[in-house]
Formats: structure tokens, C-alpha cells, sequence
């Protein structure tokens, strides 16, 4: 399917500079769903050429949104020495000190000079500190009413319409009026090729709160969906070539939306065993491109003790970073002995994990090793 607009995001995803080069007053434009950045979504995607005209049009290195950085969402060694190159020198350091002791402890032990980041001169201080004084948000919960079968074939023949604005409009009616009996029918649309409309299929699929097995295994699919490349023909010319490897690169980026939002479409309570083991095998993804995702929907699994305790088992394997961050959305005060432990590293993501999971548990008691922490880091 061919794009007939594009949005600064899907571009930077994309890796197209031709189109970044037509929306230079929007580099910096918060993502409304996500609240990513257009180089939020380039480091991502691995788009370096995207991120390097994003970053010499004025680009913000840092910005915070949801909590990360692009440097946090990069696996690409070329775009993170990019990234790094663009961050004065005492910003890393002060990068790893806004989630740590300074806004952290302070917020949440009400020390005399909080005052001090509420009022802060870098607004990510301003904005952690924010963000800590909120209340969680409840679970969703969507009743349902049983629809008539006419009711059911006639969003039915929408989901499977041609035109999009009558597909997006059966999701409107899943999503004003859930029923599990769709659940189903809604899963095609995760690769449907259209990111909003996968969004909304992901969330249409939640409302819908089916524990089907049947149904949830149908998933499974869409969190593999790939296509493979359109192959180069031998003797093909340059300009061939171009138009073939950027078809590639589009199609690449929505198969990525489509594994993204199957996986979205799991951030419920599903209580499917079956389904958490299969989403906790795709964690050992070397490329953990759906890292994020899958962080996400471990707080929704039916059994988070067993999967709490898989995840401690991998701090002394490999890659104890990328386990920390999962364990640490959890923030479980029965696991704080861990994160306290992890604080005293030297490793700057690390002791970030380790503060992210501290967080809601800290007392007075703590102070000593927070402050010690924030020291080291000044």
C-alpha cells in the first residue's frame, strides 16, 4: 500500500530523508499517542540516515518522553556513537542522574528541598518529578453487552472492508461496545499496513478481554509477522535498485508495526498460561526489538511470581540489563534487596534499572545509599 501522506514519525521509522526534508519545522513534535519525538522513532528503527538529518536540524539528543531517550530505544552501535556525539560532555552523567536520586528520593521521601525540582532548570527534572506525584492509573475494565448476530456480521463486513475509513470504523464500534466474539476478526487488522489503524485493532483486541485460547493463539502469528525483502534483480540499474531498497525499508517498518501491536493487543489480564510462556520465549530475542512491548505485557500475565522469578534467574546471565528493566516495572518491594544491590554498580543503565524498581518502596532508611549514589554520579 502505497502512502499518500506521511507524518514526520513514520518517516524518521522509515529512514526517508526526502520526506524529513519537507517537515523541518517539525523535528522536535511530541508523537500524540506515544509522545515520541520523530529521532525517538529513527533510533528505534536503526534509520541512521534519518537520525543524522534529525540531528543537524535541531534534534533534540535528550528528549524524555514515556521515560526514555532515543539513546535508550537504539540498538545500532553507529547510531548511539551519533547520539553520543551530540550530548555535551557533562550530560550523560546528568542523564543518569535525573531518574536517580535527585527527583527520585526527593519526590518520594518529601525532603525539605523538593521544592528545588519541582521549579528545576532542566525540564526532565520537572517532568520526572511530575510524573511521580501522579496516581497509578486503574485497569481497564470495558463491560460488555451481547450483540445481536446482525449487529456482529455487520462489523464484521466492515473489519473486512477495502477502505480504511470503514475498517476503522467497525474498531469504533468494538470499542464503544466490546464483545469477545470479535476478538478474532480483529486480529488481521494488526497487519493491516496502516499504523493507526493497528493501534487501534491492538486496543479494540483488549476491550474485547477474550481468554479463548483458540483465539490467543491466533496471535502468536502476527508477533513473528515478516516478510522477506524484495529481492534485487542481478542486473538491476541504480535507480532500481534505490526504488527496491526503500520499498524494503517501508516494508520492513510496518511488518515491525504489526509485531508491535499483536503484542500491544496482549496487555491485559488474558490469564493464558500458554500465552505468557510463548511471550517469554520471545524475550530471548538477540535484537529485542519488542522489548518494550513485552516489558509491558508481563504486567498483565497471569502468573508474574513464576515469570518475576525467571527474570531474577537472568541477572547473572548475559545480558542482566535488559532482565533488570523488565523485573523493575514490576516494582516489587520483595525484590528491593536487588535493586539496592545494583545501585552500587558502576554501570549507568543499570543503577537506572535499579532506581526505576526502587521507587515506590524507598524509606528513610535508604537515604544514606540514594545520596551516596547521586554523589557518585554528580
Amino acid at each position: 500500500m502505497e502512502l499518500t501522506h506521511k507524518s514526520i514519525h513514520q518517516a524518521a521509522a522509515q529512514d526517508d530523508t526526502d520526506t524529513l526534508r519537507r517537515l523541518t519545522d517539525q523535528v522536535n513534535t511530541p508523537d500524540p499517542d506515544t509522545e515520541w519525538t520523530p529521532l525517538h522513532y529513527a533510533a528505534e528503527h536503526n534509520a541512521l540516515a534519518a537520525a543524522h538529518w534529525l540531528l543537524q536540524n535541531g534534534a533534540d539528543p535528550e528528549a524524555l518522553a514515556q521515560g526514555v531517550t532515543p539513546l535508550d530505544l537504539t540498538t545500532s552501535e553507529p547510531i548511539r556513537t551519533l547520539l553520543a556525539s551530540r550530548i555535551p560532555p557533562l550530560q550523560p552523567k546528568f542523564r543518569v542522574l535525573v531518574p536517580l536520586a535527585l527527583a527520585l528520593a526527593l519526590a518520594t521521601l518529601n525532603e525539605d528541598d523538593t521544592e528545588t525540582y519541582r521549579t528545576h532548570a532542566d525540564y526532565r527534572v520537572r517532568e520526572l518529578y511530575s510524573r511521580l506525584q501522579r496516581k497509578p492509573t486503574q485497569t481497564e475494565h470495558h463491560p460488555q453487552q451481547p450483540k445481536s448476530p446482525k449487529d456482529l456480521e455487520l462489523i464484521r463486513g466492515n473489519l473486512q472492508d477495502q477502505r480504511l475509513g470503514v475498517r476503522t470504523q467497525g474498531l469504533g464500534h468494538i470499542l464503544d461496545e466490546p464483545d469477545e466474539r470479535l476478538a478474532a476478526d480483529v486480529i488481521p487488522l494488526f497487519s493491516d499496513g496502516s499504523k493507526p489503524l493497528q493501534l487501534i485493532a491492538a486496543q479494540a483486541f483488549r476491550h474485547c478481554a477474550t481468554r479463548d485460547p483458540v483465539t490467543l493463539e491466533k496471535v502468536r502469528p502476527q508477533i513473528l509477522f515478516a516478510r522477506k525483502p524484495k529481492p534485487i534483480p542481478k542486473h538491476a540499474t541504480p535507480e532500481q535498485i534505490a526504488a527496491i531498497t526503500e520499498e524494503n525499508k517501508d516494508r520492513a517498518s510496518w511488518d515491525y508495526d504489526a509485531r508491535s501491536a499483536a503484542v500491544q493487543a496482549l496487555h491485559y489480564q488474558h490469564g493464558d498460561q500458554a500465552t505468557q510462556d510463548y511471550l517469554f520465549s520471545l524475550w530471548d530475542d538477540p535484537q529485542r526489538q519488542l522489548k518494550r512491548e513485552l516489558n509491558q505485557a508481563f504486567l498483565h500475565c497471569p502468573n508474574p511470581t513464576a515469570l518475576q522469578q525467571a527474570l531474577l534467574e537472568r541477572l547473572d546471565g548475559p545480558d542482566p540489563l535488559t532482565a533488570l528493566i523488565a523485573l523493575s516495572r514490576f516494582q516489587n518491594p520483595t525484590h528491593k534487596a536487588v535493586f539496592l544491590e545494583r545501585l552500587q554498580t558502576d554501570d549507568p543503565e543499570l543503577t537506572r534499572a535499579a532506581l526505576r524498581g526502587l521507587q515506590p518502596n524507598l524509606n528513610e532508611a535508604d537515604l544514606p545509599a540514594l545520596r551516596e549514589c547521586r554523589d557518585r554520579w554528580r
